[in-house]
């Protein structure tokens, strides 16, 4: 799947410069905005909130 992050951003309701610095991890997101993409995506609520809490113990390892 290929869609701008504007698209997806105003998919979700959320602002750009958040989903942006997401994918460039600059910075993690809210379980609001989580929760949002996993529903845009289709997906089980959590499942990118389960993602980011694994990404955050990898890294403090």
């Amino acid at each position: 799947m290929k869609i701008a992050v504007e698209a997806f951003a105003d998919q979700i309701g959320h602002d750009r410069c958040l989903i942006d610095g997401f994918i460039k991890g600059q910075h993690r997101l809210e379980p609001d905005v989580l929760i949002s993409i996993d529903r845009a995506l289709g997906l089980s609520d959590g499942y990118w909130s389960n993602l980011q809490v694994i990404y955050d113990t990898q890294m403090t390892k």
